[in-house]
């Protein structure tokens, strides 16, 4: 039995025929955790696998690994506490800290740099909202709206 993910890439030909590749990933090939906790997809189509080891971006071909070894993130988000904004950034929640990464660019901003002038208490959590926003709990129970259009406010 694999361990890991299946995913089916389809391509549409001139007659109108599909062609279908199969790529299994798991342990063998590229994945780094024997659980996969959430499979999201950013407005490129790209497909992101949360395991309890990082945060994979599969291209169709092959993973690219976010993790705080590698990279500037901080920590590995709960895989409920993931949001994906309309500018593109994840919003990854762990352990109290936001850490923002951006599915194109690879930039990561820790939530405090980017909202510098936040006076919330202690992020709590956080949901993906409708349309490309994210809303965020503090542990005095406030909860704060952003869309890349209005900024971060208090609701």
């Amino acid at each position: 039995m694999s361990l890991g993910v299946l995913l089916v890439r389809a391509q549409l030909g001139l007659s109108q025929d599909y062609a279908i590749t199969v790529v299994d990933i798991g342990l063998n090939n590229q994945l780094r955790g024997k659980q996969v906790l959430n499979v999201l997809q950013d407005q490129s189509g790209f497909i992101w696998l949360l395991t309890r080891q990082d945060l994979s971006r599969f291209d169709g071909y092959q993973l690219r690994h976010f993790s705080k070894y590698n990279s500037a993130l901080r920590g590995i988000p709960l895989p409920s506490m993931i949001a994906l904004d309309d500018e593109g950034y994840f919003w990854l929640y762990d352990n109290n800290k936001i850490d923002l990464l951006h599915s194109s660019t690879f930039e990561i901003v820790p939530f405090e740099q980017r909202f510098p002038n936040f006076t919330g208490n202690t992020v709590r959590g956080l949901k993906q909202g409708p349309d490309g926003s994210v809303i965020i709990r503090t542990t005095d129970r406030k909860f704060y709206y952003y869309h890349p259009q209005t900024g971060l406010q208090n609701t």
